[in-house]
């Protein structure tokens, strides 16, 4: 038995010994900015494993302890694999990012061979995007295929040359890559810092059309909202203000969805009569200054309107099993405008006559009790 375990503690100190090799990758990959964060992790959790594994198997068989020692080789030859095949497939992205503004910008290819190019840039890109859970066979697959399909076209025009060289050196020395390509990125940078000094009318005119295209967009977009706020609010005419004040925002702010709701009526002519922009209030006002700003909120009550709320206020009566006779409702219209004018009047009245112009005032008002929903 001692010399079972002596074996068995032979291969558990090359198990310990490959921790600590795993460790001290881990700190070099984990230091590199290019490194790929799966690989970060899948080290990360390789290590983890091992350690417990060691802990809860003190006493594991020699034959076990070699099974588990050629699991781990395994796991972590595959991590390797894998995260190189992954740093390429993210230094292939960056390469032909910069290869896309130099051909644009140089005019290297066609109008049709750019685009060309911009679809394999493109291809790279949302497969390293999508890629969140990499296996070593599908990733190599894939990038196999791009990369013999992205070499013909390129050499077919002529631009394999630049961007070869740059993924050679991704390939056979990272930290010169990443300091190569850094240089061609600030050069770049620098180039295009120094281009954007001068004046150029193109660019200037590019620049303004772009802005004015966008303030004229949002100006567009903020006069559809409210139109839509509007039938909305005038929809709800012959509920309270408040209501329509709630319709008002809530369309404006759904307006794409409502847009449609409104074509449909409009094309069955039962779109909302518009009254107003935001109908808020029956009471004309007085000064040129009132008139102004009251503009948009100010409506004449119409049969249309009426017959709204009449509608409005038979169906919640209805809800509570109740029912509303629409001849106690009287106008509302010419209800305010008596009533203002009486309250106006009772200032001048001497203290004898309040009383009888207070009794005028609510004399204009339907009866409280004739309101009030029937049983």
């Amino acid at each position: 038995m001692a010399v079972e375990r002596e074996k068995a503690n032979k291969v558990r100190k090359q198990i310990d010994d490959l921790l600590t090799e795993l460790n001290k990758r881990y700190t070099d990959v984990s230091s590199k900015s290019y490194t790929p964060k799966w690989t970060v992790q899948a080290l990360d959790k390789l290590i983890k494993e091992t350690q417990t594994w060691l802990q809860t198997n003190p006493e594991a068989s020699e034959q076990a302890t070699k099974a588990k020692l050629d699991e781990i080789k395994k796991q972590e030859e595959d991590i390797r694999n894998l995260g190189l095949y992954l740093y390429v497939s993210q230094s292939f992205e960056k390469v032909m990012k910069f290869m896309v503004s130099d051909i644009e910008k140089k005019k290297l290819l066609t109008a049709a061979d750019r685009k060309k190019y911009e679809e394999f840039y493109t291809e790279l890109k949302n497969f390293n995007a999508s890629n969140t859970n990499p296996k070593f066979v599908d990733t190599k697959i894939f990038l196999d295929k791009f990369n013999r399909e992205l070499e013909t076209f390129s050499k077919q025009k002529g631009i394999w040359d630049q961007q070869s060289a740059l993924f050679q050196t991704a390939f056979q020395n990272p930290d010169k890559f990443e300091q190569d390509f850094g240089a061609i990125e600030q050069q770049a940078e620098a180039a295009k810092a120094e281009e954007e000094k001068k004046f150029s009318f193109q660019r200037f005119t590019k620049r303004v059309t772009g802005t004015a295209t966008a303030v004229i967009s949002g100006l567009l977009y903020f006069v559809f909202c409210i139109t839509i706020g509007m039938l909305a609010a005038n929809q709800a005419i012959g509920r309270e203000p408040v209501y329509r004040v709630l319709y008002f925002i809530y369309g404006a702010i759904f307006a794409p969805l409502l847009a449609i709701y409104y074509v449909y009526l409009w094309f069955n002519n039962k779109s909302p009569k518009i009254y107003t922009m935001l109908p808020l209030t029956q009471t004309p006002p007085e000064t040129t200054i009132g008139k102004f700003f009251m503009f948009p909120f100010f409506y004449k009550e119409d049969k249309a309107a009426r017959d709204l709320l009449v509608e409005f206020l038979t169906q919640s009566a209805e809800a509570v099993g109740k029912t509303f006779d629409s001849k106690t409702l009287g106008s509302i219209g010419s209800q305010v405008e008596t009533v203002a004018e009486n309250l106006k009047n009772l200032a001048a009245e001497t203290k004898e006559g309040v009383e009888e112009a207070t009794k005028a005032a609510v004399a204009a008002l339907p009866k409280i009790n004739d309101l009030r929903v029937n049983a």
